[in-house]
């Protein structure tokens, strides 16, 4: 029997978390014995990162069709133009599954419904929290055919999957599998020591006796890096020999720099964009700040905690999911700058109780958000979904109901 191939596909704006998971996923399925294909719609820098992945052995594949569903103007013939040639593209793909990753509301319909118009089962997964928005009856009637073909749907966290269900419940059949499987951290790479404190200190030209908040997220609204120096500005005023670290890039980056300017702040704050390897910055902040307006899951909080970083997160879904199952962090009031504030000065200033959330999150990384538990929980749910014909056992357990 031929290994079954899996096409994992996401409408895509820049590289994040989202794109990061599905190159994960498919590691994991090629390791089981599948054929995964990885094909993202184009962004700036796709391309450099996409031959990394190649080199590595993963197969990339070419299917961007044009945002039909996704996109109100021209949305005929943008449908048109799919259905002419992206649909035969995917036909001639031939996999097995394809699997959709939702960034947002709606994008994901247009290769939702040409799968089903291929004839091939699909199946979803859901990487952030987003409101409701109503359907005209033209997208209803296309996620009503769409939504044919759907065999599982799986979201990062408890409040990402209740938001697609919110959105899209009317067109979920009672036997699709729907779960939640949480994003990981690989804790082999992910935890604390001296030496890497000392080491992450002096990349980034800290002194060792500093007190380092970090936020370890684009540079983007969603984000909210503002807010997070608006607090560093705040905080600094109080609490003396504090430094901020920022390590990513985004759309915002000019204007980060400007504010961090205008207050006076800029030799305090150090800035790296993206880094492959943030396992190695992790261990030199005392606090990791997360002031999200909204999140699926919240991976660099996952990420801090394995590296017995006390953590504060903005309360809001995907954030406020980790926090609880883990059991350990603080929440505050989204877009509350004198709420952080105080928060902030109260975990500088206390040591011991900074410390123990750091000992507390560390193991709870390791007891919930482990890889290898994302490993069972992922090889169950294809397990239910791939198809009889082509199916590669890649876990025992049955995939748990919601």
């Amino acid at each position: 029997m031929s290994a079954p191939r899996i096409l994992l596909t996401s409408l895509s704006g820049q590289l994040g978390g989202l794109e990061l998971r599905l190159a994960d996923e498919a590691r994991q399925l090629q390791s089981c014995g599948t054929e995964p294909m990885l094909a993202i719609s184009p962004f700036p820098g796709l391309q450099p990162w996409l031959q990394g992945l190649r080199q590595s052995g993963l197969q990339t594949a070419e299917f961007s069709p044009p945002p039909f569903f996704e996109e109100w103007r021209y949305r005929r013939l943008r449908k048109l133009w799919a259905c002419t040639y992206h649909l035969r593209q995917l036909r001639d793909l031939a996999p097995d599954l394809v699997h959709v990753a939702y960034a947002w509301t709606h994008t994901g319909g247009s290769r939702l419904w040409l799968a089903d118009r291929a004839g091939i089962p699909s199946v979803i997964s859901v990487h952030n929290t987003f409101p409701v928005a109503a359907l005209p009856p033209w997208s209803a009637r296309l996620m009503r055919e769409a939504f044919r073909s759907v065999r599982g749907i799986y979201g990062v966290s408890r409040s990402a999957l209740a938001a697609f269900q919110a959105n899209y419940g009317e067109f979920i059949a009672t036997t699709t599998a729907q779960t939640v499987i949480h994003n990981f951290v690989d804790t082999r790479r992910f935890h604390f020591s001296e030496e890497r404190r000392r080491q992450a200190r002096a990349q980034l030209d800290l002194p060792d006796d500093a007190l380092v908040l970090g936020s370890i997220a684009r540079l983007d609204k969603q984000k909210e890096p503002l807010t997070v120096l608006r607090c560093f500005e705040q905080v600094s005023r109080v609490v003396p020999n504090t430094y901020l670290v920022y390590v990513g890039s985004g759309g915002l980056e000019a204007e980060v720099k400007a504010l961090a300017q205008k207050l006076g702040l800029t030799s305090r704050i150090r800035h790296l964009p993206f880094t492959p390897a943030p396992e190695l910055i992790y261990p030199g902040l005392d606090v990791h700040l997360l002031l999200s307006r909204q999140e699926g899951f919240g991976i660099s909080t996952v990420e801090a905690m394995a590296s017995g970083v006390a953590v504060i997160c903005s309360d809001v879904p995907g954030s406020r999911d980790v926090l609880e199952t883990a059991g350990t962090g603080r929440l505050v009031a989204y877009n509350d700058v004198e709420g952080t504030t105080r928060a902030l000065i109260e975990l500088l200033s206390d040591s011991a109780h900074r410390q123990a959330l750091g000992r507390t999150g560390e193991q709870a990384a390791r007891e919930h958000f482990d890889r290898t538990i994302w490993q069972q929980r992922l090889g169950s749910f294809y397990d239910t979904v791939l198809p009889a014909s082509g199916r590669t056992p890649t876990h025992d357990s049955p995939v748990p109901q919601r």
